[in-house]
């Protein structure tokens, strides 16, 4: 490339290449982002449609905790009973009268209420968590949803090295050019200077110059003359018998001396 160097070559190219990788990476990192946006945005797009009542557990998470508390409490029903009864055996010696057992038939059966009345109460409590559960979801995905385009925060410095890079590009690309170009001005300027000075004589030439005025002028005072001259000659020969004018005093370059 005629003006430049190899030096200033392979360093833009070496700018050219970067710039490259530079948007492959910006391209590849956009990519990941949008990944992650997406994935948010239908996560959390779900949640937030279903409404601040809704459930936050699974149907099968919440069927394992209902399952959990009915079975402790047959199991401590189930306990209590036997306890009951042994102390009953262990009171009446195996022969407790009419009286005892109708007491230990009546403590079991409160115990019992008292262990359905829980089982109860720690179905309801789990059902009120799951709904807790539901509303706090729910707050999590609005404000998922609202922090999730900050996920290309990281593109800001990207794009701008990349623009920066592309604008190295383009004063290189720029340079090249100018340097391969480097004969056109003064050529330019040569034909430029051509055609300015043939038009300068031309229009010499158009506009009268000082020759041509000249000729002009001489040419209209020789012809005056000859005028005179014709006139006298016709005074002078009346009546002659030669027709023939005198040009002898004839001077075409100007007026007689």
């Amino acid at each position: 490339m005629c003006g430049t160097h190899k030096a200033a070559d392979a360093a833009a190219a070496d700018q050219k290449a970067f710039t490259s990788t530079l948007l492959s990476q910006a391209s590849t990192v956009f990519g990941a982002d949008s990944g992650v946006f997406n994935a948010m945005k239908d996560a959390y797009s779900n949640i937030l449609a279903a409404g601040p009542s809704q459930q936050g557990w699974s149907a099968a998470e919440a069927n394992a905790i209902n399952s959990q508390i009915i079975n402790n409490a047959a199991v401590s029903n189930r306990n209590i009973k036997s306890a009951v009864g042994n102390s009953q055996a262990a009171i009446g010696g195996g022969g407790a009268g009419v009286g005892t057992s109708g007491a230990s038939a009546n403590l079991t059966a409160s115990i019992a209420e008292q262990v359905e009345a829980q089982k109860t109460g720690q179905l309801t409590q789990a059902q009120i968590a799951n709904y807790q559960q539901g509303n706090q979801n729910w707050q999590i995905a609005g404000k998922g949803l609202e922090s999730a385009p900050g996920v290309f925060n990281n593109m800001d410095s990207f794009n701008k090295n990349a623009q920066q890079g592309l604008n190295e590009n383009m004063t290189n690309a720029e340079a090249a050019d100018a340097a391969s170009n480097w004969w056109v001005k003064p050529v330019t300027g040569l034909a430029m200077a051509g055609i300015g000075a043939a038009t300068g004589g031309l229009g010499s030439m158009a506009l009268g110059g000082s020759f041509l005025s000249g000729a002009g002028a001489s040419l209209l005072g020789g012809g005056s003359q000859l005028a005179g001259n014709l006139s006298r000659q016709s005074s002078s020969s009346a009546g002659s018998s030669s027709s023939t004018p005198d040009f002898s005093n004839f001077n075409p370059g100007g007026p007689q001396q």
